[in-house]
C-alpha cells in the first residue's frame, strides 16, 4: 500500500483533495491510503519521518506557514523520501518554474482554479499505479547480496526477513533453507528492496507476503516458515495501515 499525505493551508481545499482522492482509491481499487491531511507542514513532515516509506504528497505552494512553503516542505520531504511522488497543488501557476530551480523531481503541478482538478488527480494516481505495478515486475524480481568476494541473486518473493546482525555494520537475510550475513544497514536495504517490505521494528525488516501473524500483547509478528521478529509501536502502526493487522 502507497501511504498518501496532503498538506494546504486552506481547509475547505483540504476537504476536497480528500475526497477526490478517497473517491478516486475506492472506484479504480488503487493499493493505496490516505493516511494524513494537514494544514500544518511540521505535523506532515513528523508523520512521514515516523513511517519511513515511499509515499504520495500532494503539497500547496503557498502555504501561509513561519518556516515552509511547498517547495522547501517538499525538499526536506525529499530528505527522507527519495523516491516519493510529489505533486503540487496551487492557485498560481507561474511558480511552475521554481521546481526546477529547488530541483525537486516533482510529477506533476495542478492549478486549483482549474474545473478539471479532479480528473488530472485521478491522471496522476492512474499513473503512480502503473509506474509501481511497472516496477515491481521489472526491477524488483532479485535482490543482490555481496558477501567476500561472491555475490549471491535472491529471489526477492523467498526471502523472509531481514534482521540487524550482532556483528557491527551487517545484515543478515533469512530464507526458508539459507542465511546469509553480508555487510550494510536495514535503512539501506528498505529504500532498496520495494514496498512489500516492512520496518516492524528498528531491527527487522519483514516480507509482508510471510506474514503469517501478528500478537499485539506479545509484541512479534510470525513469519509462515515460524520465525518471529519483534514488533515496535510505530511497526504496529505501519503494518494497520497496510491492512494487516
Amino acid at each position: 500500500m502507497i501511504p498518501i499525505y496532503l498538506c494546504d493551508d486552506d481547509t475547505n481545499v483540504l476537504q476536497t483533495l480528500t475526497r477526490i482522492i478517497n473517491n478516486s482509491i475506492v472506484i479504480q481499487a488503487y493499493d493505496m491510503k490516505m493516511v494524513g491531511a494537514t494544514t500544518d507542514p511540521l505535523e506532515l513532515l513528523q508523520r512521514v519521518k515516523e513511517n519511513n516509506q515511499r509515499s504520495i504528497y500532494f503539497l500547496d505552494v503557498d502555504l501561509r506557514h513561519e518556516k515552509y512553503d511547498g517547495f522547501t516542505l517538499a525538499k526536506q520531504i525529499r530528505k527522507v523520501d527519495t523516491r516519493g511522488f510529489i505533486i503540487f497543488v496551487t492557485t498560481h501557476e507561474e511558480l511552475m518554474f521554481e521546481t526546477f530551480k529547488y530541483r525537486l523531481e516533482a510529477m506533476n503541478y495542478l492549478i486549483k482554479d482549474d474545473s478539471a482538478l479532479g480528473e488530472q488527480i485521478c491522471h496522476c494516481l492512474d499513473d503512480i499505479h502503473n509506474l509501481v505495478i511497472t516496477e515491481s515486475k521489472a526491477v524488483n524480481s532479485y535482490y543482490t547480496v555481496r558477501v567476500a568476494d561472491n555475490s549471491y541473486q535472491l529471489p526477492i518473493k523467498d526471502i523472509l526477513y531481514f534482521e540487524t546482525s550482532t556483528n557491527s555494520h551487517h545484515v543478515t537475510v533469512h530464507m526458508a533453507n539459507r542465511r546469509l550475513e553480508f555487510r550494510g544497514n536495514l535503512t539501506a536495504v528498505e529504500k532498496e528492496i520495494g514496498l512489500s517490505f516492512l520496518r516492524v521494528h528498528r531491527s527487522f525488516l519483514v516480507n509482508s507476503q510471510h506474514v503469517a501473524s501478528v500478537s499485539n500483547t506479545e509484541n512479534i509478528v510470525t513469519l509462515d516458515n515460524g520465525a518471529t521478529c519483534f514488533l515496535s509501536r510505530k511497526g504496529r502502526r505501519l503494518l494497520k495501515e497496510q491492512g494487516i493487522l
